[in-house]
């Protein structure tokens, strides 16, 4: 249930634990032995993860003054081998080049709900936090597809994504906010779906904040449906004085 997180304690400058709560077996009233447990690590933080939407671990995190950051969604299509060709992509390409700007700033923009941006405890390390996520995309070590969209030499939208077995998750996606609303964001998907028809992969899956109304809208446009709702809560015992 509870289990320290080696990358971000060394990346945030904190000791952060993660606690997983499966609602249909733990009961809030494990909720103080947790409590124990973490200070007696001396942690300076957590992440509560719920396995979903609970309104008894809800109500008894929100009384002891504990934030929810984010309510994860997962959203899912199944990826369709008939696909066919994309019309009209011949300005998106499978990107092998150096990190620029333009993709900087995408994978900001694709981080902009994000957990670690509305965390004050955490915003220094946003922006830190998403370079390194589009530099190892890049580098392929956690994506084996970057797509971009360029317009004019300029890339206006990005999506990155990996398949394992037979799912194939979209990491980061973005497009320019100048270029918003023009079907960037669809044609990246639909191409990424061309492309992972072709390895096997049965399903894609993205994951956004259910705060984020305009991605939801959007993935549901694309075909998506929602496959779980996980509510995240941080606690931070140096600096939360109802604990």
């Amino acid at each position: 249930m509870i289990r320290f997180l080696a990358w971000d304690s060394q990346f945030f400058g904190k000791k952060i634990y993660r606690v997983d709560i499966q609602t249909s077996v733990d009961r809030p009233e494990q909720w103080e032995s947790i409590i124990h447990k973490l200070k007696e690590d001396q942690a300076d933080g957590a992440y509560i993860i719920l396995s979903e939407k609970d309104p008894d671990w809800e109500s008894r995190l929100q009384a002891a003054g504990i934030r929810c950051e984010d309510e994860k969604v997962i959203f899912a299509k199944a990826v369709n081998p008939d696909q066919g060709s994309v019309a009209s992509d011949d300005d998106i390409e499978d990107y092998h080049g150096k990190l620029t700007d333009d993709l900087l700033a995408l994978s900001w923009e694709a981080g902009k709900y994000s957990r670690f941006r509305s965390d004050e405890k955490l915003l220094a390390q946003f922006k830190p936090l998403y370079k390194k996520w589009i530099e190892n995309s890049l580098s392929r070590e956690i994506a084996d597809l970057v797509l971009v969209c360029q317009k004019e030499g300029k890339i206006i939208g990005m999506l990155t994504a990996k398949k394992k077995e037979s799912i194939a998750t979209i990491g980061l996606i973005a497009t320019d906010p100048l270029f918003q609303g023009k079907g960037i964001g669809r044609r990246l998907i639909a191409r990424a779906q061309n492309v992972y028809a072709g390895t096997g992969a049965q399903k894609m899956e993205v994951a956004t904040q259910l705060a984020n109304l305009q991605a939801c809208s959007f993935y549901e446009s694309c075909g998506f449906h929602i496959q779980s709702v996980t509510p995240i809560y941080h606690i931070w015992f140096k600096y939360n004085d109802t604990i």
